[in-house]
């Protein structure tokens, strides 16, 4: 299903793709807070974390979707492209002016903008120019430096006059250097000053943008500013960003999020405050986790049509959960190992018993990797001792400044593992030492049988009985699925048995439409969802038309009925879902109530 929509695999979700994220249950938490701090307008600098690939950039883009929110300006500055932290202001007031250029705003605010636009884009080429003059002049130095050598030489063995001249000649070289210098430190406080008054007037003008106005044709806008791809720099880039243009983060009435691997969240939050001054201009650091094997499996049956579990426990393996990996997991280069699925077997089996009870979400994520590195070694060897397991995750705990058990809890986790399957065995030795012995005896039946093992959903009749049962009057936020793409029956009902008990209302819009003379009509579908951002309603546009097989459509309505769902049908002409909500939901809202 993915591909039938999705451009890249690998790139960052936004706008109709969001869909995915909306829809993952391990991102709840993160989501919360992150709307949480957007709806209010909480201004300040927040610090996003989580592993490479975990959907970062997509889940800020998910909670600061522009497409339901006509209030909100959302400007991305994505640090790959800088060159140095000279170029932030360049690139920062590029994007603005391309948020604001079509906004209702007041042309003193547009004025203001394109003055600092032209400002910046002068000292930018300014010093640029600075930059070749002073090349320039090293380079003529070096040819004058040489000159002056060669004569020195000569005149050592020629004349004692001329040397006292070189002499005088480098004197009065030093002195021009020397003033060449004072201009040089005079034209840098020149710039950092002008500098630090076009930051102020961009702070002043961010404030007017998000201000209430005294003319009611304008409105005050909701500013969300996101440094992407920063994990690319180094610590250094990230404080000297910081110190340059805090008063620009701080004082500018916008909401700032700076988004880093894991790396460099568990480094940034280290110590304290007085350890640490990165800590003192963060707000709040939320970490976004990968995902967990439940969402895997949905995800893995929703978009790629995946019907058994030896999949779904060879991605959790291979991809820790990393969004990213999941969607390409069937190319990942160890996929082929012929131990791979019982290593990935007992991964989940470990991983299924362990408890791991946390406050902070990056606890699970390292905990898997600690984990994966673990069995990697057991298979390497045939046997892994506990005293081993132990001095590992001691050097990952310090290593990575983790005041956590992991060590207690894979001990208990592979104790009941060694109890549930015949592929772990272990020996007490003397002083509490354990050793574990791998046994691959029969791993080709447990891969045969999970490979039949089929992914199933049971509806529960108490929630289904809700499905449209009830209208909820506020309007939900609104994300178009398909785009005219080849959709069916079978992809609709994917998409509900893995939200089931999130769906409130699904109905069929059946749109009447004149094709080759004769009257005939297409069938679209639309579920409202109790999601974390709010009631959304998603549309999965002409599915099925009544001049093609009715296959679809018949498969969809068959399993309504089949789990009880209320059948709910509305009519309309050829348009389009988006266009026409509100006359949809108007007549849904009578065929809810029982109106006629």
């Amino acid at each position: 299903m993915i591909e039938k929509y999705k451009k890249s695999l690998v790139a960052p979700l936004d706008n109709d793709e969001l869909h995915i994220f909306n829809i993952t249950n391990s991102l709840e938490r993160s989501v919360q807070e992150i709307l949480e701090i957007v709806n209010k307008k909480a201004y300040g600098i927040y610090l996003i974390g989580g592993m490479r690939g975990s959907g970062k950039t997509s889940t800020i883009n998910l909670c600061s979707a522009k497409y339901w929110r006509t209030d909100l300006i959302r400007i991305t500055i994505n640090c790959n492209r800088m060159i140095g932290i000279e170029s932030f202001l360049y690139f920062f007031i590029e994007k603005l002016y391309e948020e604001v250029k079509d906004l209702k705003l007041p042309d003193e605010i547009f004025n203001e903008i394109n003055d600092i636009r032209i400002k910046i884009h002068n000292n930018v080429i300014n010093k640029q120019v600075n930059k070749n003059d002073i090349l320039k002049k090293e380079s003529t130095k070096t040819d004058k430096s040489d000159e002056v050598g060669q004569e020195y030489k000569q005149s050592v063995f020629n004349n004692r006059l001329q040397f006292l001249k070189k002499v005088s000649y480098k004197e009065s070289s030093s002195d021009i250097e020397q003033n060449s210098s004072g201009i040089n430190i005079i034209k840098e406080i020149q710039e950092r000053n002008d500098e630090f008054i076009l930051v102020n007037r961009i702070s002043d003008v961010m404030v007017e943008i998000s201000a209430k106005k005294k003319d009611e044709k304008y409105r005050d806008y909701n500013i969300v500013l996101i440094i992407d791809e920063i994990d690319k720099q180094n610590k250094k880039f990230i404080e000297d960003l910081l110190d340059h243009y805090k008063n620009l983060f701080l004082n500018s009435h916008i909401t700032t999020f700076f988004l880093v691997d894991l790396l460099n969240f568990l480094e940034i939050n280290k110590g304290n405050e007085l350890e640490n001054k990165l800590l003192s201009y963060f707000t709040k650091s939320i970490y976004i986790p990968t995902i967990d094997y439940d969402d895997i499996k949905d995800y893995l049956y929703r978009e790629f049509k995946i019907e058994n579990y030896k999949e779904v426990i060879i991605a959790n393996y291979l991809t820790n959960g990393v969004f990213r990996k999941v969607n390409t997991y069937k190319y990942l280069g160890e996929r082929w190992e012929s131990n791979l699925f019982l290593k990935a077997y007992i991964f989940y089996l470990i991983l299924y018993k362990s408890e791991v009870v946390y406050e902070k979400l990056y606890i699970k994520d390292l905990y898997k990797i600690f984990l994966k590195d673990i069995i990697e070694e057991f298979f390497y060897k045939g046997y892994i001792y506990s005293s081993e397991i132990k001095e590992y995750m001691e050097n990952m705990q310090e290593k990575f400044s983790c005041k956590y058990n992991f060590y207690k809890i894979i001990i208990n986790s592979l104790m009941q593992a060694c109890d549930e399957t015949s592929y772990i065995k272990y020996i007490i030795l003397p002083e509490q030492e354990v050793k574990y012995f791998l046994n691959e005896k029969g791993k080709d039946k447990l891969f045969e049988e999970y490979s039949y093992k089929k992914i199933e959903y049971e509806f529960d009749k108490n929630q289904v009985c809700k499905i449209n049962s009830y209208f909820y009057k506020e309007q939900p936020k609104y994300i178009k699925i398909s785009n005219n793409k080849p959709y069916d029956g079978n992809d609709i009902i994917r998409l509900i048995e893995t939200l089931q008990k999130d769906v409130e209302t699904l109905y069929i819009v059946k749109k009447i439409m004149v094709f080759m003379g004769s009257e005939q009509c297409s069938y679209s579908a639309i579920l409202e969802v109790k999601r974390s951002i709010g009631m959304v309603m998603y549309s999965i546009e002409d599915f099925s038309f009544s001049y093609e097989s009715s296959w679809s459509i018949q498969k969809l309505k068959d399993f309504i009925k089949t789990n009880g769902i209320k059948l709910i049908e509305i009519e309309m002409d050829d348009e389009s879902i988006e266009g026409n909500i509100k006359y949809i939901r108007d007549i849904l809202s009578k065929e809810i109530k029982g109106e006629n």
